[in-house]
């Protein structure tokens, strides 16, 4: 999220009054948003006895994927396509600071 966006929706929540905080919030299950997402080549390695079932499932995709056989006979996927997240970072909306 940026920070100008960050910035504005704590300025939202500032306005809340705290009937309507209460009204908002009290649901027992909090409310979180994602505000970073994170990129980067993920690798994953598989055992031997579970490569033909990943790779069978893997290779039917479009996804740009580099194959590596390591030492130890286990097998190396490569995912180095830097448009899709792999990770992300959450923030609860009660209380929220931009």
């Amino acid at each position: 999220m940026e920070n100008e966006m960050r910035v504005q929706l704590d300025a939202y929540l500032e306005k809340l009054t705290a009937k309507l905080l209460r009204a908002l919030f009290r649901n027992p299950r909090k409310a979180y948003m994602i505000t970073e997402l994170y990129y980067g080549t993920l690798t994953i390695k598989v055992e031997k006895e579970h490569e033909v079932a990943f790779e069978h499932k893997v290779m039917n995709t479009d996804w740009p994927i580099r194959v590596t056989l390591n030492a130890d006979k286990n097998h190396g996927y490569a995912f180095a396509h830097n448009q899709v997240p792999f990770a992300y970072k959450m923030e609860r909306i009660h209380g929220f600071n931009g």
